[in-house]
């Protein structure tokens, strides 16, 4: 096993090498995980969101584990982060887990933790027939612990560099508007804002036709109805990290540029190269569609932040 267990830590080591800019995919460390010790492997963070899990063929799922989609339950996610080193062979009824399902495994726990900071577990379990989990076991359970640690801490440097990236490319676009071009954009965002809430997710991906407002298909139409005759169909969405940031999603629609600037009070030209400094900057896109208006998609939601400070 000592051997084999050298063989897996390399090539644990060469998937790392191979990935020195990117994150690895949790579900990949879970699989070679459950493939070196022939078990169940669940990757959960610190809030019981499972990041990652390999689940064999010949192992039924502990069900407490798996009875939501995304997530455990919160009092057994408690537990679980009041184990503060590896366990191996646990008795799961320690855990708030059934009599029963209790008896049909032997499991390891390894915390998930870094310079003293809890971010997780990793919870790794097989059938109750099978051999105990021995000190080989134990020392690739916490080997891939500290796997796993690195790997969120070098997402989490990631995340913070694109952000601070993002930052650095909205405060240069604000030093090149006007205080009128600035009003004009927030006008635009808000339009997108309105119509994300208003119209529904499939806006922005369906026909692009006039219809009536009274109809829940995501469409506004141009002129009457009580609408502003700006929005046509737009859309806002998230774009999930489950990182836990509640990171602003996108801004898409397709809008009427001389009626946003007609009623701001401004020319149309002033918004048109409003738009046309925050795409250049690569903080929005936006396409013609002729007649109908001009698509705008908002590529950097952070920047909707530094325009409210013009309401």
């Amino acid at each position: 096993m000592s051997i084999e267990l050298l063989d897996k830590t390399r090539k644990i080591n060469r998937m790392l090498l191979g990935s020195p800019t990117s994150a690895i995919p949790m579900e990949d460390i879970s699989e070679v995980t459950g493939e070196v010790l022939r078990s169940n492997v669940v990757i959960l963070n610190a809030e019981g969101i499972i990041l990652g899990e390999y689940i064999l063929a010949d192992i039924e799922m502990l069900p407490e584990l798996h009875v939501l989609r995304e997530s455990i339950d919160a009092s057994l996610n408690d537990r679980l982060l009041n184990v503060l080193s590896t366990k191996e062979n646990v008795n799961l009824e320690t855990l708030g887990i059934t009599r029963d399902a209790a008896r049909r495994y032997k499991s390891l726990l390894a915390p998930v933790e870094i310079a003293g900071r809890r971010l997780g577990t990793l919870f790794i379990y097989k059938n109750a027939g099978d051999r105990e989990y021995g000190i080989d076991d134990i020392i690739f359970g916490e080997y891939m612990a500290n796997i796993i640690a690195l790997v969120l801490t070098q997402e989490t440097v990631l995340e913070d560099a694109e952000a601070a990236r993002r930052k650095k490319v909205v405060n240069a676009a604000f030093h090149t508007i006007s205080l009128s071009e600035a009003e004009a954009l927030l006008a635009v965002y808000q339009e997108l804002e309105a119509c994300g809430k208003n119209c529904g997710k499939t806006a922005g991906r369906g026909k692009r036709e006039r219809s009536n407002p009274a109809k829940t298909s995501g469409e506004v139409s141009e002129s009457g109805d009580g609408t502003d005759g700006s929005r046509m169909y737009g859309a806002s969405q998230k774009n999930g990290t489950g990182n836990g940031k509640g990171e602003t999603g996108a801004m898409e629609g397709l809008l009427v540029i001389g009626k946003i600037a007609d009623r701001v009070g401004i020319t149309r030209s002033v918004l048109v190269n409003a738009l046309r400094k925050f795409e250049s900057a690569g903080i929005l896109e936006t396409r013609s569609s002729g007649m109908k208006g001009t698509y705008v998609k908002v590529l950097i939601p952070e920047s909707y932040d530094f325009l409210k400070r013009f309401e």
